[in-house]
C-alpha cells in the first residue's frame, strides 16, 4: 500500500503544538476522526487528548491494550525500542537540529557564518588546483 504510518493504538508519536511540543507520546485510544488519546509516563506528557494535526506519527509501535492506564504503559514501554528506534531516525536528528539552530543567538550565527566561509574557501581551493587548465584565451 501508500501508507505506511497509522494511527493505531501503541503508535508512538512526536507532538508538535502545545505545552508538550517536542515530546514523544503513545496513542492510547482513538476518541474521534481528529483527535488520540495520548500518554507519555517516561517523557513528562500527561494523559490527554490530542488533535492529529498536532502530531507526527513515527511508524513505531508498541504493543499495549486499548484505553491502557499509566502503569500499563510504563511496564509494557519498559523492554520496548521504539523510543531509541526513533532517536536513532533522520527525522528525529533534523528536529534536534533545528532546534539548536532556532536556540543560537546572533553572534553564535555569526561564527557559523564565519566557519562556513573558511570551509567554503577550502573547497574552492582543493577544487581550483585540481581542476586543468583551461586552453585558449580569455577576455580581455
Amino acid at each position: 500500500g501508500v501508507f505506511k504510518k497509522f494511527v493505531e493504538v501503541g503508535a508512538l508519536v512526536h507532538i508538535t503544538r502545545g505545552s508538550d511540543a517536542g515530546k514523544t507520546a503513545y496513542v492510547v485510544d482513538v476518541v474521534d476522526a481528529n483527535r488520540a488519546l495520548v500518554d507519555g509516563p517516561a517523557t513528562g506528557v500527561s494523559r490527554k487528548a490530542v488533535n492529529f494535526k498536532h502530531m507526527n506519527l513515527t511508524g513505531f509501535k508498541v504493543n499495549i491494550p486499548r484505553a491502557a492506564r499509566t502503569g500499563t504503559i510504563i511496564k509494557k514501554t519498559k523492554e520496548a525500542t521504539a523510543v531509541a528506534s526513533w532517536e536513532k531516525t533522520a527525522a528525529f536528528k533534523k528536529m534536534q537540529l533545528n532546534a539548536k539552530k532556532a536556540s543560537l543567538s546572533d553572534f553564535d550565527r555569526f561564527k557559523v557564518m564565519l566557519l562556513r566561509k573558511k570551509a567554503r574557501a577550502c573547497v574552492n581551493g582543493v577544487t581550483k588546483k585540481a581542476a586543468p587548465a583551461k586552453k585558449g584565451k580569455g577576455k580581455k
